[in-house]
């Protein structure tokens, strides 16, 4: 049964007047039931879901219809897609690419607002960041990997090599890892890489001696079980870790410069509102972080006896001591 797999999350509060159309192709209705559909259990999903309906709220949308959400986290199994249709979702907030493919493969008719999703174009989740031309829209997550890396090489004058895992099948990871070698050759660095499919400690030994690790938003090596090993690892060798978000320097890498995922949620919420009034998916571009977060964590530079230029900090949004 659903109910066993599901859980209620929030009762949010929409404007819209009942002979308003929601952009749904369902006729209007006074409640209507959007799924949040989750990568998984990690927080940076329950952040951004948590900004969702936060922002939802603060764009007025509290009058008279009733949007209900529902929570849903991927099992991983051939029970997912079964799940999804069985909700009978009127519209799917999707967290994080795997949560993306699930809904475009249950093949509901529902519309689909993604976010946390690295290329939704290589996914063919839309057909273009411009004009999506497909039932869904949203928000991506991309974060320039020469941006990520001209942080690194300030902090890091003397570095040679970085060391990055990646999931094989996923296909925007592949794509990420090429980009990131180029981008990282133009700054004097060897991006090595290895792939991690189920054995992230046997994957971390093909890399060798590198002087860093670029952790890249795979859910194969930032969910927290894989992240956990990195990080023994990075320690061991005296590795800093450059992250794609703040929450992982809270967990222990050495900076990040990325998305917030509570920009992830809100933006979400923008996109929604606007299929809720009406609007169609398929005309709306996707939308694109609007700044992006630096964060360092002094406490893991003195453990790796690494010194982070006072000009770096000062600029920094969140430096944690």
């Amino acid at each position: 049964m659903i109910d066993t797999s599901m859980h209620r999350i929030a009762t949010v509060i929409l404007l819209l007047g009942a002979a308003a159309g929601f952009g749904l192709r369902s006729a209007p209705k006074s409640i209507v039931q959007a799924l949040i559909l989750k990568s998984g259990d990690d927080e940076i999903y329950s952040i951004a879901e948590k900004a969702l309906s936060r922002r939802l709220a603060e764009l007025g949308f509290r009058d008279k219809v009733n949007v209900r959400l529902i929570g849903y986290t991927l099992q991983r199994n051939n029970n997912d897609a079964a799940a999804i249709n069985r909700a009978k979702p009127d519209v799917v907030l999707a967290m994080g690419t795997d949560a993306a493919l699930a809904a475009k493969n249950a093949e509901t008719t529902a519309p689909m607002v993604f976010a946390m999703v690295l290329d939704p174009v290589a996914l063919g989740l839309v057909e273009s960041i411009e004009k999506p031309n497909r039932n869904a829209t949203g928000v991506s997550l991309q974060a320039p990997p020469f941006r990520q890396f001209q942080l690194l090489r300030d902090i890091l004058p003397e570095a040679k090599k970085i060391g990055a895992l990646y999931n094989p099948n996923d296909a925007t990871s592949a794509r990420l890892i090429e980009a990131g070698r180029q981008d990282a050759a133009k700054l004097g660095f060897e991006l090595v890489s290895a792939t991690a499919e189920s054995n992230v400690q046997e994957s971390l030994s093909k890399l060798g001696e590198v002087d860093a690790f670029w952790l890249i938003p795979d859910v194969t090596v930032a969910a927290p079980t894989p992240y956990a090993a990195i990080l023994a690892w990075c320690d061991k060798i005296k590795a800093p870790i450059l992250a794609f978000a703040e929450t992982f320097v809270r967990r222990g890498s050495l900076c990040a410069i990325g998305v917030q995922f509570e920009d992830q949620g809100a933006l979400a919420a923008k996109q929604l509102a606007r299929v809720l009034s009406g609007e169609s998916p398929a005309e709306l571009p996707v939308l694109r972080p609007e700044r992006f977060h630096v964060s360092f964590n002094l406490k893991s530079a003195k453990s790796l006896g690494v010194a982070i230029p006072s000009s770096l900090l000062d600029l920094a949004d969140e430096v944690i001591k």
